[in-house]
């Protein structure tokens, strides 16, 4: 089912999230198959694993790349979904305060929230957000100044994208997030897709180096994000890293049946040195914190 019309149909294009659970589940089929004499079903088992595995097996290795900058700059971001019914902020504040990154994005941002984070201010003087009550808030707070920073429509009201270009030293870096709709309610998946072909577009003019963060509420397996990496010539971050899964926190305390949703992808000119997830924060999703030299 994963395979087949996850590009047409919405039950496919779900279906192809659960890669692992697909695996262990196919693992565990064909050693009781095997345990029973059961040959024929053993090798159907065996070709689900194979498949899974093909799958899975991409994202624990990376194609090496020379990095041409002999004095590489390094960079430090902080991403994180913070739940629009969450209440209480302090914990990502003290994530902040104890990653020092040099960026930090956050998205599902309410007024509460941002009023929260102001206290931040001091030390990230430069931002650019927009508040919702539900959950298309989004804001990037930074260190370094910008170059350019501007709100992008992705074609509906709440759910609006983040540009900014700022300087690492004498570089200008292209920042990109968005945050398109969860596919679970009717028509939601339409709308999705929607806006990750037009945030697709967008990618696609910007000025390299570049990079894109957000809970894209689709995992690496999909056809959608598939087709994003292709079509705009990204890297996803977790490449050599693992799936690092992070949503959804509360249904799935155990990270093995949690899905990679939020994600990082950068131009080629990028070099990550580590991509890990943080600790819980009171929302549904994990903190991603991203460290790249450019």
């Amino acid at each position: 089912m994963p395979l087949a019309g996850g590009a047409r149909f919405k039950p496919c294009e779900l279906a192809s999230h659960f890669r692992l659970q697909y695996l262990t589940g196919s693992v565990i089929c064909f050693a009781v198959l095997i345990l029973f004499g059961s040959w024929l079903w053993a090798c159907v088992a065996f070709v689900c694993v194979v498949v899974n595995v093909i799958e899975i097996v991409p994202c624990y290795f990376n194609n090496p790349k020379t990095d041409n900058n002999k004095n590489p700059s390094p960079l430090r971001i902080v991403f994180a979904n913070v739940l629009y019914l969450n209440k209480n902020h302090a914990p990502f504040i003290a994530l902040i305060e104890k990653e020092k990154p040099d960026i930090f994005i956050v998205q599902e941002l309410t007024e509460s929230c941002l009023n929260e984070i102001e206290s931040l201010k001091e030390d990230y003087p430069y931002s650019i957000s927009r508040h919702e009550k539900q959950g298309g808030g989004i804001a990037v707070f930074s260190k370094l100044p910008f170059g350019h920073s501007e709100i992008i429509s992705l074609g509906f009201e709440n759910r609006q994208s983040i540009l900014v270009k700022f300087f690492l030293g004498e570089r200008s870096v292209t920042l990109y997030t968005f945050h398109p709709q969860a596919p679970l309610r009717p028509f939601y998946f339409n709308y999705r897709n929607q806006q990750l072909a037009k945030a697709t577009k967008i990618i696609k003019q910007l000025d390299a180096p570049k990079i894109v963060v957000g809970d894209l509420n689709t995992t690496v397996w999909s056809p959608f994000f598939k087709r994003l990496l292709k079509e705009t010539d990204l890297v996803n971050a977790r490449q050599s890293f693992g799936l690092l899964p992070t949503f959804p926190v509360w249904k799935f305390p155990i990270k093995f049946l949690m899905l990679p949703i939020d994600h990082c992808l950068m131009s080629d000119d990028i070099c990550v040195k580590q991509i890990r997830t943080g600790d819980f924060l009171g929302s549904d999703h994990l903190p991603v914190i991203i460290d790249l030299e450019l």
